[in-house]
């Protein structure tokens, strides 16, 4: 909630990644500084983007939401504050290691 200063960068960690069957779900806590100006801005650009801003109780209740929008198998979680290492192979190396080979 009311990160505009950070929330450009962490979009563009989680876009700048290699792994083209990714998607990227934001929960906004009901920002007022700009911070869902920026959110449509990228999602309008990035179709993996899905997004919504609503007023929750914390924490817990956006992870809740954010959840319940998920339709992927792998599930990460990042604040605003944080960003994925803008290396695009990131993805790429973690998933071999979540995914199971076919026997």
């Amino acid at each position: 909630m009311n990160r505009v200063d950070m929330i450009g960068r962490c979009i563009e960690s989680v876009v700048a990644q290699g792994y083209e069957n990714k998607e990227h779900v934001i929960i906004d806590g009901a920002s007022t500084d700009g911070t869902v100006d920026v959110i449509r801005e990228y999602a309008d650009r990035y179709p993996h983007i899905r997004w919504i801003s609503e007023s929750d109780r914390g924490l817990s209740e956006a992870l809740n939401k954010g959840l319940k929008l998920s339709t992927g198998d792998i599930i990460g979680v990042l604040g605003t504050t944080i960003s994925i290492s803008r290396a695009p192979s990131t993805s790429s190396r973690v998933k071999p290691r979540l995914i199971p080979r076919p026997a």
